[in-house]
């Protein structure tokens, strides 16, 4: 299936990289930094992303990432709060036509109405190869992207042309001013509607490109971006899915596709050939949730994908930069998994951090239970691992299986699973599981336990640093 989405990348995004020899740096380079943030626990994947993400504006032009690489048709991409990037196989990067059809074409999203889009206008479009591309586009988008609508000052013209400064893309000089709109064609793609109102709130002013909505409210005398990836990633793990945008993406391919401790990560992998979404959404940096499975239930999905899909739960300004705030009132997100760490805070950085994280910490029997262990080392990690101890039997017959009334914890620890009441005990829960990191900084892995035997559990995790240090942290789980 690489060969159909490799013609639909060109296709879609070739208008950004037309004229890539006059609007691309050659010989400069940004650093490889660790470029992780604490705000979402994700860091950015690899060194391509990295180095786009810099050069074209940073968390103005993207958000923070919200997922780690994951693998979409044979491609490499990250989710952004307001984008997906992808690295194409002669290493350049792009980021998915969002809106584009195939994808998530969708004009409603959490009460908001955003425009359709209009053919003529997508009609008019340069296309590319033309001998004038460049300049044809440039003059398309200064023709079409207004500064004022209806008598309002939406500020779509200024907003887009300050997308990307020229200090930031060729931080070394050089660059061409002229060309300036091209660069916020590769956030923003061609405009494909004119400016609408929102039929159920007049002070809202939309405009739709092929990758984002430019959004001006009255209120602030302000234009935001609204940040679609968001909604993307709400679609696939099936978490705070508006009724409207639940009702669009029902046949969707990507719609609660997120299964950890599934083969790929994936609840249909055959409707998404060659992807893989493994650890996709666990977060790297300790101290933050995996997000929680989608739901099965009544997906009612069976097409398969050969594009990419859509999201955005944020409205974030274009020029200049304020706070992100909602769109629009929307479902509480999802409570956070109980999580116990062992995170540095004396400041010793030659000690590894680990966190332990219980997606819910109180199931009832025959449920799935999911544990995630989650080190960081600077050094690199050899391998993580966890085992239950069963604390508490709540069988009838039995009670407290390996309670240490004399509260000589040791004792607990190293006879828990030995005596002849362990029988009770979950032999699932209680085996070894371990998953080796290969010398990785960050490692992660989630199990998914379907539980047979009622008790309280305790969960030692435990990491080895490439040194052979080891660390333990632990949490408990009881099982009803």
């Amino acid at each position: 299936m690489k060969g159909p989405l490799l013609r639909f990348v060109v296709a879609a995004a070739f208008i950004l990289f037309a004229v890539a020899s006059a609007i691309l740096p050659t010989s400069e380079s940004t650093s490889a930094q660790s470029n992780c943030f604490p705000e979402t626990g994700y860091c950015i994947g690899n060194t391509a992303f990295a180095e786009y993400f810099t050069l074209r504006g940073g968390v103005q032009s993207f958000g923070y990432p919200t997922s780690r690489v994951l693998r979409l048709h044979g491609f490499p991409v990250q989710i952004f709060q307001g984008h997906v990037m992808q690295l194409l196989p002669d290493g350049r990067v792009t980021t998915l036509n969002l809106l584009q059809a195939g994808l998530m074409p969708v004009t409603r999203i959490n009460g908001s109405v955003f425009p359709p889009e209009d053919p003529a206008l997508v009609g008019a479009t340069p296309k590319v190869g033309s001998p004038e591309y460049a300049s044809e586009m440039v003059a398309f988008t200064q023709q079409n992207i207004p500064n004022e609508f209806e008598g309002k000052p939406v500020g779509f013209a200024s907003s887009f042309d300050a997308t990307i400064d020229l200090a930031t893309a060729f931080p070394n000089g050089g660059g061409n001013a002229a060309l300036k709109p091209l660069l916020a064609l590769e956030i923003w793609g061609a405009p494909t509607s004119r400016p609408m109102r929102d039929p159920g709130n007049p002070t809202f002013v939309y405009q739709r490109f092929q990758r984002a909505i430019m959004h001006y409210r009255e209120a602030c005398a302000c234009t935001e971006r609204i940040l679609l990836a968001d909604w993307f990633k709400n679609v696939i793990t099936g978490q705070n899915v508006p009724d409207d945008l639940a009702q669009q993406m029902f046949d969707s391919p990507f719609k609660n596709q997120w299964a950890p401790g599934s083969p790929s990560g994936l609840a249909r992998p055959g409707a998404l050939p060659e992807s893989d979404f493994t650890n996709a959404f666990v977060p790297e940096l300790p101290g933050h949730a995996m997000t929680p499975a989608a739901p099965q239930t009544g997906v009612g999905v069976t097409g398969t994908s050969t594009g990419t899909a859509t999201g955005g739960i944020i409205a974030q300004p274009v020029a200049p930069l304020a706070p992100m705030a909602p769109l629009a009132p929307g479902a509480p997100p999802p409570p956070p998994a109980t999580t116990a760490s062992n995170d540095d805070d004396d400041g010793d950085d030659d000690e590894t951090d680990l966190s332990v994280q219980v997606e819910d910490d109180d199931v009832d029997v025959g449920d799935v239970a999911r544990i995630t262990i989650i080190a960081q080392d600077d050094d690199g990690i050899d391998w993580i691992r966890w085992e239950a101890n069963l604390i508490e039997s709540f069988d009838d017959d039995n009670a407290n299986t390996n309670d240490n009334e004399d509260g000589d914890n040791d004792e607990a620890d190293d006879n828990g699973n030995d005596n002849a009441s362990d029988d009770d005990a979950d032999p699932e829960l209680t085996a070894d599981h371990e998953f080796d990191c290969d010398d990785e900084e960050n490692c992660a892995n989630v199990w998914t336990i379907t539980t047979t035997k009622r008790g309280r559990y305790e969960i030692i995790g435990e990491v080895r640093d490439s040194d052979g240090n080891r660390r333990e942290v632990r949490e408990e789980l009881e099982v009803r």
